[in-house]
């Protein structure tokens, strides 16, 4: 079964540019909207590049980064949402991770596991 991501963005164009690179994992169903003002109500954290345990190889999120992440929530403007296949997830969070690209705290625990 193909699971549903959603990312944020700061700008429209950072946002198309993380669907090129995604387009080599493959993804499907990519789709780039706008992010009606204020309507960024939870928490979101920058997403980790992952080497293929799962392990963390780059960054980690402490208290402080969620704070801030959760404070600055009203700079994403655009989100991307497309679906993956599980056996594909860490490299779609490593291609994630160089695009700065931000997850819900649920759903970046989700696929961290």
């Amino acid at each position: 079964m193909l699971q549903h991501v959603q990312t944020y963005f700061q700008s429209e164009n950072d946002a198309e540019s993380a669907v090129v690179k995604l387009k080599k994992i493959p993804i499907s169903d990519a789709r780039v909207d706008p992010i009606p003002d204020g309507d960024l109500n939870l928490l979101v954290v920058p997403a980790l590049s992952f080497s293929g345990n799962t392990t963390p190889t780059a960054g980690v999120v402490t208290n402080a980064d969620l704070t801030q992440s959760q404070s600055s929530s009203g700079d994403f403007t655009h989100v991307l949402e497309f679906y993956v296949a599980p056996e594909n997830i860490p490299e779609t969070m490593k291609v994630l991770g160089e695009v700065n690209a931000h997850l819900d705290k649920e759903l970046a625990e989700q696929l961290k596991s």
